[in-house]
């Protein structure tokens, strides 16, 4: 059903994946985690709990370097400031 939605309405579905990775984790089912992360993220990638969820994740299943090098990426990213997403959201909608 997500697939049939355009760009802007799936982004409101990410958060299910962000929870079922959330559950996965609670049972240390940490590659389901991951992988529920990771969807979540494709759907909207600047999501900053999925971003530090996807990174602890990573350090779990002791892939400490890819931990590192993730929140690295996170760190120097420019996510767009409140003032960026109220100039979009109004172009959109």
């Amino acid at each position: 059903m997500i697939a049939t939605l355009n760009n802007v309405q799936q982004r409101g579905f990410a958060f299910v994946f962000f929870q079922l990775a959330r559950l996965a984790r609670e049972k240390r089912q940490l590659d389901k985690a991951l992988a529920k992360t990771e969807a979540g993220l494709r759907l909207e990638p600047q999501n900053t709990w999925g971003q530090i969820l996807l990174g602890e994740l990573f350090n779990e299943r002791a892939d400490r370097a890819r931990a590192v090098s993730h929140f690295k990426d996170v760190a120097a990213a420019s996510f767009p400031t409140n003032e960026e997403r109220a100039s979009r959201s109004r172009l959109i909608g």
